[in-house]
């Protein structure tokens, strides 16, 4: 807790002005942010790393979450299962006032993250999701299969599902598709998140985020 009071009050990673609201520094921004959150609950998500329902609750669920946190950062707000999206962060402007003020009713979203467990044809359902918002920015937070044949196949298929978009060469440019796919080393007690970043052509791997936990000593 220390180690997160010291970096709050550090300067804010993201600028919130019109200026500073272009697709490729909130990428640059929700990445860097993403990178100090899964370092500070490493211990966390490396225990819930194997529990679907534990793992979604440490990236997702309640205001300490790894995604609860990383809005903070960029000085945005958070709401969840909004309209069937998993996780939408807009700017606190774009709350409308309204009563009761537990009610959320927002004008317009920066980003909207999607996280799904299972590395499957599912993920289609997820990525129509991402594609039918307008906003800053789309991740979909994945983990790799077990086959290396299946996870080339399911790119494969996100990949023509993007690129059927009439906004295709928008969301290039823009870089405002992203999908980040988790994975656990236990030799080297690490855990990873290799950022691909749709490009016109093909995925563009980004630099991977990478924490190290402390290897728990095994009871005689």
């Amino acid at each position: 807790m220390a180690a997160r009071r010291r970096l709050a009050r550090s300067s804010a990673l993201y600028d919130p002005t019109p200026d500073h609201f272009s697709g490729p520094v909130m990428l640059d921004t929700f990445l860097n942010a993403w990178a100090v959150e899964a370092s500070l609950q490493v211990e966390t998500l490396e225990e819930s790393w194997t529990s679907a329902t534990a793992l979604t609750a440490a990236v997702g669920s309640g205001d300490d979450s790894v995604l609860a946190n990383v809005a903070k950062r960029m000085e945005l707000r958070r709401v969840q299962e909004y309209y069937s999206l998993d996780h939408a962060f807009y700017l606190p402007r774009d709350k409308l006032e309204v009563l009761p003020e537990s009610d959320n009713w927002i004008r317009r979203f920066q980003i909207v993250v999607e996280h799904e467990n299972k590395f499957d044809m599912k993920l289609l359902q997820e990525v129509s999701r991402l594609l039918m918002v307008d906003v800053r920015l789309r991740v979909l937070i994945t983990y790799y299969p077990d086959s290396e044949k299946f996870f080339n196949q399911i790119l494969t298929k996100i990949f023509q599902a993007i690129q059927g978009d009439d906004r295709s060469q928008q969301f290039s440019h823009d870089r405002s598709f992203l999908i980040l796919v988790g994975s656990a080393n236990y030799d080297e007690s690490r855990l990873s998140w290799l950022p691909l970043l749709y490009g016109t052509n093909s995925w563009t791997p980004l630099q991977e985020v990478s924490v190290k936990f402390r290897r728990k000593k095994l009871k005689l």
